[in-house]
């Protein structure tokens, strides 16, 4: 995995299921952590016409299942605020073109992708959409987190950082 500056702040939560057929549901575990990729590479672009700023984030996320029972990533969605006022929904099967099965033998899954508001701060929230062998299915919150720039507005893409 690329990264470039200092590491990136990472967050870990441990969550259940919100709704379940099952008495138990399975523990997943969600881990983030995020970069603004105007430090990473330059992706900062300006608009003509509007004189205005798109930012970018990178963030990974790593799902374990900490469970005995073998479970299936099907679907995202995503809440995305920008404090410029517009709240974006992402749905979509999987994640980066994968549906993730998460074993005993396999009990973790790890990916990256990226995020683009017209706003130098927002948030992000969310769940995933489990499906368990027998075809019930379960979501798994994904708390808020903060997409905020630590550079000033005017200051140029600083170029690609390998």
């Amino acid at each position: 995995m690329m990264t470039a500056g200092p590491s990136m702040p990472s967050q870990a939560w441990t969550m259940s299921a919100m709704k379940t057929s099952s008495p138990i549901p399975p523990l997943i575990r969600f881990l983030s952590s995020m970069s603004s990729l105007k430090d990473f590479f330059s992706m900062t672009r300006q608009k003509e016409a509007q004189n205005s700023h798109v930012y970018w984030w990178r963030y990974c996320i790593r799902l374990e299942n900490l469970d005995s029972d073998v479970v299936q990533l099907r679907e995202r969605h995503w809440r995305i605020f920008s404090l410029s006022g517009t709240l974006e929904t992402v749905r979509g099967r999987g994640v980066v073109g994968r549906e993730p099965v998460l074993s005993k033998e396999q009990p973790a899954f790890q990916y990256s992708s990226h995020v683009s508001l017209q706003a130098s701060s927002g948030h992000m929230w969310g769940t995933f959409r489990f499906e368990r062998p027998d075809g019930s299915h379960f979501d798994v919150r994904i708390p808020p987190f903060s997409l905020e720039s630590n550079k000033d507005e005017k200051t140029p893409p600083s170029g690609l950082h390998w």
